[in-house]
């Protein structure tokens, strides 16, 4: 089943959800009911007697609640295939317990309506298990699909700044026991506003598809990549030292640097990097990495930078003159 991330899958998780535990909690009523109800049926068959009036109780409640389950199938339309199934589970369920109540009121007990009834009522479950079977595989697809759009960038197909951000909080507020070095790489491409001016925005995509692939190339098990938005990547590398991080910082510029995307050709990029002090908070530590990233575009472009000290938080990250200096 293909399903479009932008087009209405929240929407349709919703609806899933609220109508899956609706009718669960209706089916849960249910299935203690009919255990019941089957026993009594039992024991009168065997003993021959007459029907009881707890058996059509028990039997009406059944009846009512399969009418509601029925009711609240309507909601699946949106998946045509469960809904069909579940529809006519539960409408052949309805019958089988209607004539086997209009059997026991008229207390027929004829030998062929009690075959026509367990054969109503054996393909009612057989279909209520196949239609449930549809629904949760179309509901786990749909949470998928909702957590891919909430951690994943559509366009390059890698993390996202929510998922990067709560990544790196989550670190500074459990860190690992012992010593385990943390250092994060701000990967910047150069010139890329020309690249879209020149060659359009679909170019720059593709650039910054290429970008990302090339990047993924060079990481390793403990990095994590992340577009933060336009032309902007983030690296987190767990278990990394600055010296081994300038070292995969390297390896990516020079790797991008050799890389030719038609028709734009070569692409560089300005990179900063910042390792993990203790008691650093996220911004203080990405505040370091981005002034490291602009030191290496004010020195030239397509570098690698590190971070020397804490950012003063009341100046500028990196003073610069528009009109002489271009940062992009």
């Amino acid at each position: 089943m293909k399903l479009s991330i932008r087009e209405g899958v929240s929407i349709d998780a919703i609806n899933t959800s609220k109508s899956f535990f609706a009718m669960r909690a209706v089916l849960v009523s249910l299935l203690l009911f009919l255990p019941v109800n089957a026993v009594i049926c039992l024991t009168q068959f065997e003993r021959k007697t007459s029907i009881s009036t707890l058996d059509l109780w028990i039997e009406s409640c059944i009846i009512l609640q399969v009418s509601a389950i029925l009711a609240m199938v309507q909601r699946l339309q949106y998946n045509a295939r469960a809904y069909f199934q579940l529809s006519l589970a539960f409408s052949l369920l309805l019958i089988s317990m209607l004539t086997d109540l209009m059997d026991e009121l008229t207390e027929l007990n004829d030998l062929y309506a009690l075959f026509a009834e367990n054969i109503t009522f054996i393909s009612a479950l057989v279909l209520l298990l196949t239609g449930f079977y549809t629904w949760q595989t179309h509901y786990d697809l749909l949470v998928k699909t909702l957590e891919e759009e909430s951690t994943i960038d559509p366009l390059t197909k890698t993390f996202n700044r929510r998922y990067m951000d709560s990544l790196i909080e989550s670190y500074l507020t459990h860190p690992p026991r012992g010593t385990c070095d943390m250092s994060l790489m701000v990967i910047d491409l150069d010139n890329f506003k020309r690249v879209n001016d020149t060659y359009g925005h679909h170019i720059g995509d593709i650039v910054l598809q290429v970008t990302a692939e090339v990047i993924n190339e060079q990481t390793g098990e403990n990095d994590k990549l992340a577009r933060m938005g336009g032309e902007e990547f983030e690296v987190v590398m767990f278990n990394t030292d600055e010296e081994n991080a300038v070292a995969l910082a390297e390896s990516i510029g020079k790797r991008l640097s050799e890389t030719t995307i038609p028709p734009v050709g070569k692409v560089t990029a300005s990179i900063g990097i910042a390792t993990y002090r203790n008691d650093e908070t996220l911004v203080e530590l990405r505040q370091r990495a981005d002034s490291a990233m602009y030191r290496a575009k004010a020195l030239g472009k397509n570098r690698v930078e590190i971070a020397d000290d804490r950012p003063n938080f009341n100046e500028p990250i990196t003073p610069f003159d528009p009109n002489k200096d271009d940062f992009s």
